[in-house]
């Protein structure tokens, strides 16, 4: 979850604690609240809320889309496949380099390609 998500939940837990009458409870639930915060804190800290960036690659004319997600904190790239939902409507994630090892004819290998070149130097 993101730093955000967790204070989010924070926020809930602390306006929950002001309308509990039982002093227990009350307290409890701003224990709950405040563990809430401390996870919004570690998050923020080793940056697990930035966002991936997608690109897209290529979109076929039933519909099909292949798109470049790139997550900024692990440096991890893959390429997701969103089917129709005539093809089964399951989408798929494979590595960079997982998908260029099957070196298909498809318009969405060469779309690939051109796009890594043009974004980082020449296509594994």
């Amino acid at each position: 979850m993101t730093s955000t998500q967790w204070m989010d939940r924070a926020t809930e837990a602390n306006s929950l604690a002001e309308t509990m009458h039982d002093a227990d409870t009350r307290s409890t639930m701003l224990t709950i609240a405040a563990e809430y915060e401390k996870l919004a804190k570690r998050a923020a800290a080793t940056k697990t809320d930035v966002p991936a960036t997608s690109a897209d690659i290529y979109r076929s004319s039933n519909g099909d889309c292949w798109r470049l997600i790139s997550e900024p904190v692990s440096g991890r790239r893959f390429v997701r496949h969103e089917p129709n939902r005539a093809s089964g409507g399951q989408t798929t994630e494979v590595t960079v380099e997982e998908f260029l090892t099957v070196n298909g004819s498809g318009p969405q290998y060469e779309a690939l390609r051109r796009l890594l070149d043009s974004s980082d130097g020449p296509a594994p």
